[in-house]
């Protein structure tokens, strides 16, 4: 996820999906929040939705709490229209 190269941290969110099942709950803490600073952080749109999508299927397999993901409240508004839904899906409870 700190490559320079969009299409890699793109690939690296999209891979995240495959692995996370089998990681360790103390894992997944670590991996969420760097994952949310990483998307915070993210400048390429199609990276940044690789991110989310990572993130929502994080919190849904793994039942995590909204408090994890309210760091990305302050994208609101800086997302391309189609990615509020992701954002809603993250940062609602019960929602995942």
């Amino acid at each position: 996820m700190g490559s320079t190269e969009a299409r890699d941290r793109e690939r690296a969110a999209d891979e995240i999906t495959d692995i996370h099942r089998g990681i360790s709950a103390e894992q997944i803490e670590t991996l969420v929040l760097t994952l949310v600073a990483a998307t915070l952080n993210e400048t390429v749109h199609a990276a940044q939705e690789a991110q989310l999508h990572a993130l929502i299927e994080l919190r849904a397999a793994h039942r995590l709490d909204t408090e994890y993901f309210r760091p990305l409240i302050a994208l609101k508004g800086r997302l391309p229209a189609g990615y509020a839904d992701y954002l809603d899906d993250l940062v609602t409870d019960g929602s995942a």
